[in-house]
């Protein structure tokens, strides 16, 4: 019997492919090379199946950026949502607001709701950040 709330990477269970349902290739997204969700409400990613994954409130994913690509833009925000991002690895720029930061491996940024956010893979390498989310 497998463990209940501990994940590694033998366990059979996997995290939820969100771009489409669709394997990671370097064309899905429009350059996002992976977006796995780990955590997560099922009103929000019950069709993914994260089985004793599901939370109320917390939602974790790790997403990786081809060079060149970037996510979310200078009007994307959410207003049901507060967010971390924190670069595993590669280099970038966040915005957050008016502020802008180049970032590379060990920066995270705090996007409050309703804050305009965005990460731009500035460098020759994929860039990948976890994403930490709580709805609101």
């Amino acid at each position: 019997m497998g463990l209940k709330y501990f994940h590694t990477p033998d366990d059979p269970r996997q995290p939820g492919w969100v771009m489409g349902g669709m394997p990671p290739t370097p064309e899905a997204g429009g350059g996002i090379l992976e977006n796995w969700v780990i955590v997560g409400p099922d009103d929000r990613y019950a069709e993914f199946n994260l089985g004793n994954f599901s939370s109320e409130r917390l939602i974790i994913a790790i997403n990786t950026y081809a060079p060149g690509v970037e996510h979310g833009g200078k009007d994307h925000f959410h207003p049901d949502l507060e967010q971390i991002y924190y670069v595993i690895s590669g280099r970038g720029v966040i915005t957050v607001g008016e502020e802008e930061r180049e970032v590379g491996p060990g920066s995270f940024s705090f996007m409050p709701r309703n804050v305009k956010h965005g990460a731009l893979n500035t460098g020759s390498e994929p860039m990948t950040v976890a994403v930490i989310s709580s709805a609101l």
